[in-house]
């Protein structure tokens, strides 16, 4: 199965199945096919150049976003992204509702999301850009207390997927406990 990370707003998000990339991804989106370390713009890979052609694509059942609203704390959705950005645009769900996407571990406010404002355009990722699995091996090589100072002061600085990571190596070394 093929999946990608994707470089968005000079953070890394992924992997990715296809058509979970239609939902954010622009022909120039710099990508990189799991497993691998290079990274092109989306429009050089032939094989998803259906995300903008135009043909309809069918989200597995798993993609949607889920929404609590801040004061009743009600959990809603799933949802389509344009569901929900539609949901936002009427007022239905605010800024200060919190949403969370089926790929996500946490929570985030919808005025820190993407789905306030349209895309930006996507940029370019600096040449010494890590692989996804660079990151891992990173972390792995930490020793205990490097990654449990690192997690305490900078993992919010972490886009989601390294966030989770840094969690999963946090968990498998038995650093944290699994909140249930």
């Amino acid at each position: 199965m093929n999946r990608w990370y994707a470089w968005v707003d000079d953070k890394l998000y992924g992997p990715y199945l296809p058509e979970q990339l239609s939902e954010f991804i622009r022909p120039e989106t710099r990508l990189c096919r799991e497993g691998t370390e290079e990274w092109r713009g989306a429009q050089d890979f032939p094989e998803l150049s259906f995300l903008w052609s135009g043909v309809p694509v069918e989200l597995p059942p798993s993609v949607g976003w889920m929404v609590r609203l801040e004061g009743s704390g009600a959990i809603l959705g799933p949802f389509a992204r344009g569901a929900l950005a539609e949901m936002i645009q009427s007022g239905e769900v605010s800024g200060e509702d919190m949403v969370k996407h089926t790929d996500w571990d946490e929570w985030e406010p919808v005025s820190r999301t993407k789905l306030v404002e349209p895309p930006h355009p996507s940029a370019i990722p600096p040449v010494d850009l890590p692989s996804p699995e660079g990151f891992m091996k990173v972390i792995r090589e930490m020793s205990d207390q490097e990654l449990l100072k690192e997690h305490g002061e900078n993992y919010k600085q972490y886009a989601r997927r390294e966030r989770k990571i840094m969690k999963e190596e946090l968990l498998r070394r038995g650093l944290i406990k699994k909140p249930f």
